[in-house]
């Protein structure tokens, strides 16, 4: 899928901490291509701000007052179908997610996401965008205040920087209650994937609209990873392959990872690599885990080396067996032919196909079995021999050859086989002279050997007693392996050109091969010697000492320095696991397969189980290993087991929710994560018992809540029932009573004498009195209810409409009104026509001994408008700033002005209708302030 250039994406984000909104969208303002237009403090105000900010995603938390992000997403997505919504909260996607996207969230993540996780939620909603990560930064620092044009008004952005050390702390202390307890166990295996000298890459699929792998980001990467890639951990965690390393794509392995994702099945390859500092060949292994893949690289160049220079040598090896002019066979520990050259065949009248896979003895005359049996029990002691033997050939005639046998040791330390020199000595007159020419040439074919192969002599004392021992041969790889020339070694003694050997114990081991006959191996010889006089280098050594007669001893050496450091290497690795296994707060357990004689699975039997996963099941160690699923859990639930084996057998991860069994010891309630292992599954056991607890807790006051929301809905309608009764009840009766007076009044103004015209122009008064009170009952019962939607307001004309109503109270007290720069907000003209009528008259009525001024003006706080109607009369003192807001309350400066006491009541429940605050204080000239607050946003 290609991306096309397109404007900066727009985000709202709705969250009603300063601080979360501050850390959001510093973190968005990091990604090339977005754009954060707005903010509000609750679903509601994000709501209404839509129609002005126009952004293409919101942002939604879900705990916030009001309206909460799954409310505010099911109306925004009604409304605004075009508009994005990614809902986001402190629980993990598990407990949330599925509620969100039913809401009608296109995506969902949890809170303390990286900045790589956000830009891969943007790539997953707009595939089509152009969105990368900008240069990392610190975003602790203060954070630049910048401004944006938005509804014709200048709108600061940055909120301060020390809301997002607050919000860290928090976070802090989140993780110490033990809300994130696997943050530790993150940290040991992280710690252990980092000790590892291979390379290791943890990527995550990356995926369009459709489902189709497009990419794969870092997640977890190694030094040895860093290295391999020849850049820094900050260049590569968070960023997607393709975009680092191009050359992946259409022609690069990026199909082999993402078959290997798709299908389960692990990729494996070798190729050559060059990166800064990093130069050779790496054998690579791929591995599916979850909705991404483990890479792991190793680099076999010396191992590669060595394998090629043994191939080499032993080609050459098996050249000079296929030419040698002396007859060579192998046999295995049955004594079955496993190799022989052209030379043996021809010397027996057979072909080399005849030969391969026959007994040996059964080229053998029946007078030579004797000896053959013997040359076999020498063979299976590791003592190599020579005799003389008549073979049969296969025209029946018989040969008379020299046969030296020379056992084969395997990596145990036992001959199951040996090799095996034939000469033809038919025509040979001295046996002696063909016995020493046929060892000569076994000299020879030991030259060829990789194995250093020495034959000693036993040097006495004048008691007998061997003190030294002499070199009387050495082959090449011998002399190669000791660094030393032939001549070095032939003649000489031991101590003179090894002196260390005594210290190592190989000494004792000569001398008792030589008094015994028995043969002797063993491994890890460790000693080090100044080979050719000059460095010492400490190496360690396998060793065969194999008694050949009168005193001679055949040593057999091999260095296995690199071997013996690998294992090592491969143990402590193995330990390091281990523990960051067994420390693991998850519990942990791992299976292999148990199968039929037909392939199927038929149990899973327990290879690891970690120490919190006994405490989970109240179990130890030794009742899990060696032990089958089905032997514990023989009641297991119903098709569970089945769902077991499928992973195994398909590689398709499988999770599910168990609760307590009180009967198996368990109790709580657990999640069980099971993925594929080799030819068995592990399980990753998970105690969400407190957090299922919360889950319900949360869902429990959410539906409270909107039980709560409905009574008020409720409420509010009965009010404004009640409201129209009285309209209706009580002020058509009032008015036929006034009527009634008014007639006397005109009829019989001329007879009724001047106390009866006194007394009905007192109740004309009082009916007028009353009838206003219910007209502000009825107005503070709609207040705030306007069905009206919300629209572009300029204030500052509505303000100047107010004070042309009120222009003939004004002008009576001799007002000087001044009405400031007043901002364009979302709202209903005629509610906030009301608000500032009364605030007028108020502050005009109540006036002190000088003429009266009266100033307008507003000012924008954290995502709010705050309007101030100031004066300078008396002043309102503070024990009646609250009760003055209360219906049909005046204060104390009320006395001798008209007024029912509901201007200032209606005033309180227009702005709070709105999420506002009203309140009144001291004006710093003298007089009062009272200000109110409206949402910058749109108004709910």
């Amino acid at each position: 899928m290609t991306t096309v250039d397109a404007p900066a994406l727009r985000v709202l984000v709705a969250d009603d901490s300063t601080e979360s909104r501050a850390l959001l969208r510093a973190m968005l303002e990091t990604i090339t291509g977005v754009d954060v237009v707005g903010a509000a403090a609750n679903g509601r105000q994000a709501f209404h701000a839509l129609e002005s900010v126009r952004p293409d995603v919101v942002f939604l938390d879900i705990a916030m007052p009001v309206m909460d992000g799954l409310e505010a997403a099911v109306v925004i997505r009604a409304r605004y179908p075009e508009v994005k919504i990614i809902v986001y909260s402190a629980y993990d996607r598990m407990a949330m997610g599925l509620a969100a996207l039913s809401a009608g969230a296109d995506e969902y993540f949890e809170k303390a996401a990286t900045v790589g996780q956000l830009l891969d939620q943007l790539r997953h909603v707009f595939p089509e965008r152009t969105l990368a990560a900008k240069p990392r930064r610190n975003y602790r620092s203060p954070l630049p205040e910048q401004e944006s044009e938005r509804v014709g008004e200048t709108v600061r952005l940055a909120e301060p920087a020390e809301g997002l050390a607050s919000a860290a702390a928090e976070e802090t202390g989140r993780v110490a209650d033990g809300q994130t307890s696997n943050h530790a166990d993150d940290e040991l295996l992280r710690a252990a994937v980092e000790s590892l000298t291979e390379a290791f890459c943890l990527m995550r699929s990356v995926r369009d609209e459709d489902g189709t792998i497009v990419d794969f980001e870092f997640v977890v990467v190694n030094p040895a990873a860093c290295a391999f890639a020849g850049r820094g951990p900050e260049e590569l965690l968070g960023h997607r392959l393709l975009e680092l390393f191009p050359a992946q794509g259409p022609r690069g392995r990026f199909d082999n990872y993402r078959q290997a994702v798709e299908t389960g099945v692990p990729f494996k390859a070798v190729f050559q690599h060059h990166a800064d500092g990093v130069d050779g060949t790496f054998q690579v292994s791929v591995t599916k885990v979850g909705d991404g893949y483990v890479l792991t690289a190793t680099n076999v160049s010396e191992r590669l080396q060595q394998e090629t220079a043994l191939a080499d040598s032993e080609r050459r090896y098996r050249q000079m067996l296929e030419t040698s002019q002396e007859g060579v066979c192998a046999i295995d520990a049955d004594d079955l032919v496993t190799f022989v050259n052209q030379r043996a065949a021809q010397m027996v009248g057979y072909s080399v196909q005849e030969i391969m896979g026959a007994r040996i003895w059964d080229f053998f005359t029946n007078g030579s079995l004797g000896i053959a049996t013997e040359l076999g029990q020498l063979r299976r002691a590791g003592r190599s021999s020579a005799y003389e033997m008549h073979l049969r050939r296969k025209d029946r005639s018989t040969l008379l050859a020299l046969v030296w046998v020379r056992p084969i040791q395997d990596a145990e330390g036992n001959y199951p086989g040996a090799l095996a020199m034939l000469t033809d000595i038919s025509d040979r007159k001295e046996p002696g002279e063909q016995l020493a020419a046929g060892e000569h040439r076994m000299r020879a074919a030991f030259d060829s050997m990789l194995d250093g192969e020495v034959i000693l002599s036993p040097v006495r004392d004048e008691h007998g007693g061997i003190v030294d021992f002499r070199f009387e041969y050495i082959n090449e790889a011998g002399c190669r392996l000791n660094r030393m020339t032939r001549e070095r070694h032939i003649g000489h003694v031991l101590h003179d050109v090894l002196p260390g050997l005594r210290e190592s114990g190989l000494f004792d081991d000569l001398v008792l091969a030589v008094e015994t006959g028995m043969p002797i191996n063993k491994r890890s010889y460790r000693y080090a010697d100044a080979f050719g006089g000059t460095t010492v280098v400490p190496r360690v050594w396998d060793i065969s000492l194999v008694a050949l007669g009168e005193g001679l001893i055949l040593k057999t050496f091999r260095d296995v320095t690199d071997q013996v450091s690998a294992e090592t290497e491969r143990r402590q690795s193995q330990e390091r696991l281990r523990l960051a296994v067994q420390t693991l707060t998850e519990g942990f357990f791992l299976t292999r397969a148990r199968r039929d004689e037909d392939g199927r699975i038929v149990d899973l039997e327990y290879v690891i189980a970690n120490a919190a996963g006994c405490r989970m099941t109240d179990r130890s160690e030794v009742d899990f290993i060696g032990h089958g699923y089905l032997d514990i859990w023989p009641t297991t639930g119903e098709g569970l087991f089945d769902h077991f084996c499928a992973v195994v057998e398909t590689g398709v991860p499988y999770t599910t929710v168990l609760a307590s069994d009180p009967a198996e010891g368990i109790f709580g309630t657990f999640e069980v994560s099971v993925t594929q292992v080799g030819d068995g599954c592990a399980f990753v056991v998970r105690d969400v018992t407190e957090r299922l607890g919360h889950d319900r807790a949360l869902a429990d006051a959410h539906a409270a809540a909107e039980s709560r929301s409905d009574r008020l809905e409720r409420s509010n309608q009965e009010l404004q029932a009640f409201a129209s009764a009285v309209s209706h009840d009580l002020r058509e009766p009032l008015r036929t009573t006034a009527g009634f007076v008014g007639l006397i009044q005109d009829r019989f103004a001329g007879e009724l004498p001047e106390p009866a015209r006194e007394l009905f122009g007192h109740v004309l008064s009082g009916a007028q009195r009353l009838e206003d009170r219910i007209a502000a009952i009825l107005d503070y019962a709609r207040s705030g209810a306007s069905g009206a939607p919300p629209q572009l307001v300029r204030s500052g004309e509505v303000a100047s409409a107010a004070a042309l109503d009120v222009a003939g109270i004004l002008e009576e007290y001799g007002v000087n009104l001044h009405i400031g720069e007043l901002p364009t907000i979302q709202a209903d003209a005629v509610q906030l026509h009301r608000v500032f009528q009364n605030l007028l008259t108020n502050a005009a009525v109540y006036h002190g001994p000088v003429a009266p001024h009266i100033e307008i003006s507003a000012e924008r706080l954290d995502g709010h408008w705050q309007f101030t109607v100031a004066d300078n009369g008396p002043g309102v003192p503070v024990n009646a700033r609250e009760s003055i807001f209360a219906m049909f309350r005046r204060g104390p400066a009320a006395e001798g002005h008209d007024g029912h006491g509901m201007g200032l009541a209606l005033s309180r429940r227009i702005v709070e209708s709105y999420d506002g605050d009203i309140w009144v204080e001291d004006n710093p000239g003298g007089g009062s302030r009272f200000r109110f607050t409206l949402p910058a946003e749109a108004p709910s």
